[in-house]
């Protein structure tokens, strides 16, 4: 019998977790030092938790962030021209490196196209002030120890996309800055590219559902012109809050960080569901964490803060921006007959059925 504590995730690694063969429970060992008992036990305990089906008195609660690179010709506050493919730092200037005294200038393309995503995805509410805050935090890859967002005012509220017969809400659109990439080197031509980052409300229950919801997305940032989405490139990163509850609960959830494919994100979304799940049978308890996912099961990155510790303030170097002009420019009626749900109405008016339209 599988004990409940091998469920869990005990050590913070940043490799995945493996089992110790004489206590089951989750500790990192190195590849060659495995033995075969270890081998078996592990195999078995992935085979658990992608067949075994969880009570069904759990529900899956289950919401997405996705940061979208926006197709601007240069950074959000600087004159930089965006690029993930140069070779390492050499699309970076003061701004982007934190430097003292560099000041941010705010991009006016960011805006326009945040707008267009949000007519695109049905917002209901377009903000007529731009408006910038500091998320502060300290991070290897952050270069200024804090990165310019919207927390007070985003850029849009109360979107949908529609999946299948279902509606999934969008909580919000706000614009913000991406920070470097570490790889082998620490690679600041990201720092500062301009993004939108879309909320969801937790209104998914599965990863096929999850998985549908990115590629619908995707498709409409594309098709209006946003950004080019594409997930190999990084252009589009999937962050996917996860839980389970039981009737007139609010439990714990986890964090899945950078999903970078539509299979990992069904994938790791149904792998996470069915730990936490069984955790819960065992009478354990889910903690709030932020988990990785290396392809067949997730491991723990990190604690997971509250938005407390990131000490939101005002931006004191970017004056909020009317958004008069920018609202004025858009055509919102050229904007909707590009989305997807535009798309398959013109077909389905054509005579075909919806399942050939919605292809």
């Amino acid at each position: 019998k599988i004990k409940a504590q091998s469920l869990r995730h005990k050590t913070r690694p940043r490799a995945p977790h493996s089992i110790n063969s004489d206590r089951c429970f989750p500790t990192p060992i190195a590849a060659g030092a495995r033995t075969m008992l270890q081998r078996v036990i592990t195999a078995r305990l992935q085979a658990v938790l992608r067949t075994r089906r969880a009570s069904s008195g759990f529900r899956p609660v289950i919401g997405i962030e996705c940061h979208v690179q926006l197709n601007t010709p240069t950074k959000a506050f600087c004159r930089c021209a965006p690029s993930t493919t140069a070779p390492p730092n050499t699309r970076v200037c003061g701004v982007c490196l934190g430097e003292p005294g560099s000041l941010p200038v705010a991009s006016t393309d960011a805006p326009l196209l945040g707008l267009k995503a949000a007519v695109a995805l049905d917002c209901d509410e377009l903000a007529e002030t731009l408006e910038w805050d500091r998320k502060n935090y300290q991070y290897p890859d952050l270069p200024k120890g804090y990165q310019i967002t919207q927390a007070r005012t985003p850029l849009a509220r109360s979107g949908k996309v529609q999946i299948d017969d279902r509606t999934i809400r969008i909580t919000s659109l706000h614009l913000e800055e991406d920070s470097a990439k570490t790889t082998d080197v620490l690679d600041h031509n990201r720092a500062g590219i301009a993004l939108a980052e879309i909320v969801t409300e937790p209104d998914l229950r599965s990863g096929t559902e999850a998985a549908a919801f990115v590629r619908e997305l995707q498709q409409v940032v594309k098709r209006c012109g946003a950004s080019r989405a594409r997930l190999e490139h990084g252009e589009l990163r999937v962050d996917v809050n996860v839980s389970v509850t039981q009737e007139g609960e609010v439990r714990e959830r986890v964090e899945l960080k950078n999903l970078n494919s539509l299979r990992a994100v069904r994938l790791a979304c149904d792998f996470e569901l069915r730990r936490q799940a069984l955790l819960y049978e065992s009478g354990d308890t889910v903690q709030r964490e932020t988990l990785g996912w290396n392809g067949s099961e997730t491991y723990v990155m990190r604690d997971k803060g509250g938005a407390a510790e990131y000490r939101f303030s005002p931006e004191p170097d970017l004056p909020p921006l009317p958004l008069t002009e920018a609202l004025a420019q858009l055509d919102r009626v050229q904007i909707e007959e590009t989305t997807p749900r535009a798309a398959r109405r013109r077909c389905v008016a054509a005579g075909l059925d919806s399942e050939t339209a919605s292809l």
